[in-house]
């Protein structure tokens, strides 16, 4: 699968998601609500990742983006 492939799916499954988030259906039960977040805000990570063209999926790949992380979780920032 290629990444223009990989992020087509995701985009699909962040419309899926997002519908049904907007509209719950009969139940509108917030629990099923709430069981949905996580996921679509992990597909829409992935998304933006892939669209970054980072490849390890929530890890900073842009040298400026690991200096702030070094720098936060340095012993002394700590």
């Amino acid at each position: 699968m290629t990444d223009t492939d990989k992020l087509a799916e995701l985009e699909r499954e962040f419309e899926r998601l997002n519908s049904e988030i907007k509209n719950p259906g009969t139940s509108g039960d917030p629990s099923a609500i709430g069981a949905l977040m996580p996921r679509l805000i992990e597909v829409q990570q992935e998304i933006l990742d892939l669209r970054e063209g980072q490849k390890d999926f929530g890890k900073p790949t842009n040298p400026r983006d690991l200096s702030r992380e070094l720098k936060r979780t340095s012993p002394a920032a700590i």
